[in-house]
């Protein structure tokens, strides 16, 4: 993963044009991002060109008779990157994405104990997997980035959480009438917090119907602990 394939509104903090240290940095990030629900963040990740390769790379390997090892117990249709070749791309993402924006936005994930991230590609298409029920992640922190290609329908929901001692006011699933939707572009991520938050058990979300098209996502589980594929 290459810097200058991210999205602009991240590259310059990672070029440095705006030094950590300066008075204005979080300021300046915070500008970039935006949050639809506590514990929930929003913001452009990926060009739409690198998008397109990601899927075409993982659908070449396919096509070439690559075993696609299934992401989890919950997705039927995908991929486990870390089998594919994709170490460097998916750590280059943990260090300069995943980890400064857990310490921004959630920095009650300590980042520096961790030293594992689960990365994996899922796909959506009638006829084949059309939506998510709902679950929380095996992470702390999971970052969920749209591919595209074309599509509609396949937004994102979240009910809240059963327990959390960090955000206030707290939308529990005592209290949520009805789950929050939130719409998920090509290019664009979404990052929220898993079952291994501290304070929290974690988001309870998932995936509405596809209507039409095929939708691929990239999804990073930040967990120190993780063994095995579990669900997403």
């Amino acid at each position: 993963l290459e810097q200058e394939n991210m999205a602009y509104c991240l590259k310059q903090c990672l070029k440095g044009n705006i030094p950590k240290d300066a008075p204005e940095y979080t300021e300046k990030v915070r500008e970039m991002f935006f949050m639809p629900l506590p514990g929930v963040i929003k913001f452009r990740c990926l060009s739409h060109d690198l998008c397109n390769k990601l899927v075409e790379e993982v659908k070449h390997l396919e096509r070439n008779g690559v075993h696609l090892e299934r992401p989890n117990s919950m997705n039927k249709n995908g991929a486990i990157l870390t089998d594919l070749g994709f170490s460097e791309a998916l750590q280059n993402m943990t260090d300069y994405i995943l980890d400064p924006l857990t310490s921004l936005f959630l920095p009650h994930n300590d980042t520096a104990s961790h030293r594992h991230v689960h990365g994996f590609a899922v796909k959506y298409k009638l006829g084949e997997d059309v939506k998510l029920s709902e679950h929380v992640d095996d992470s702390d922190t999971t970052l969920n980035v749209s591919l595209g290609l074309e599509f509609t329908g396949g937004s994102l929901f979240f009910k809240g959480w059963e327990r959390s001692t960090l955000f206030k006011p707290q939308k529990t699933l005592d209290n949520c009438m009805k789950a929050s939707e939130v719409s998920h572009h090509k290019g664009y991520a979404v990052m929220h917090v898993g079952a291994h938050s501290p304070g929290t058990s974690g988001h309870v979300h998932g995936a509405n119907e596809l209507k039409s098209g095929e939708r691929w996502n990239l999804i990073l589980w930040r967990n120190p602990s993780f063994t095995a594929p579990v669900a997403t």
